[in-house]
């Protein structure tokens, strides 16, 4: 009874001890919430900035590069590293290893495209800069079907994948309704503000879901 006694007082200790130094599998788990919480205010902060910065910017939110133009594409350039963090973490399995590097560098591409008006060159080459942007989203779709079949995605992370895209595909019809291809029954400046922050939600959506999976995959190597 006495031996058994020392042995609930060392496992109670050994808890203790953990729930201290916040090495235990508790503290990863709630740690979760917490990661979740401080990516949602930095978004919250950041669509703030952006819609401060738009508003009071004499440059009107339909002209390329404006401040909505600028503030997406640096947050496209953040979910780029986002992507290479991913990489680095599944450096042990080379497939989604070159996955996650191609996201990466793609992301990285449309980011330096958003920030120095690079897609405004296809109006020369096909006459209009919708191709890209389809072109775009086709990518963006195949992509993540092919991550989330060779990549163990996190729930979370998959269904915030997802929510980008039709976020995203929802920015391509506000955009193409604008008269390049059908009408939609809203002025301009209302258009293109709905445009803007349909393109910057889906930013936010992806960086979130690169940021969930990185959380839930550094967390698990820690509770190993």
């Amino acid at each position: 009874m006495k031996a058994a006694t020392r042995g609930d007082s060392k496992a109670t200790g050994v808890t203790h001890r953990q729930s201290v130094d916040g090495t235990s599998s508790g503290a990863s788990v709630d740690a979760s919430p917490l990661g979740g919480w401080l990516v949602f205010l930095f978004l919250l902060a950041y669509f703030g900035v952006a819609t401060v910065y738009q508003t009071g910017s004499p440059d009107p939110i339909w002209q390329e590069g404006s401040p909505m133009d600028r503030l997406n594409g640096s947050l496209l350039w953040v979910t780029s590293a986002m992507a290479l963090f991913n990489a680095t973490l599944r450096s042990a399995r080379p497939m989604a290893f070159m996955i996650w590097l191609l996201a990466s560098a793609t992301i990285g591409v449309v980011a330096i495209d958003e920030l120095f008006m690079l897609h405004e060159k296809a109006i020369e080459i096909t006459g209009d800069d919708d191709h890209p942007k389809i072109l775009l989203i086709a990518c963006a779709g195949v992509g993540i079907y092919i991550l989330s079949k060779i990549e163990r995605l996190h729930t979370s992370a998959q269904a915030l994948l997802w929510c980008g895209f039709f976020a995203h595909f929802c920015y391509l019809l506000a955009d193409m309704g604008d008269g390049d291809y059908f009408d939609l029954p809203l002025g301009r400046v209302t258009l293109t503000w709905i445009e803007e922050y349909l393109e910057l939600t889906s930013t936010a959506l992806y960086f979130s879901a690169l940021y969930v999976q990185c959380f839930n995959v550094v967390t698990k190597s820690k509770k190993r």
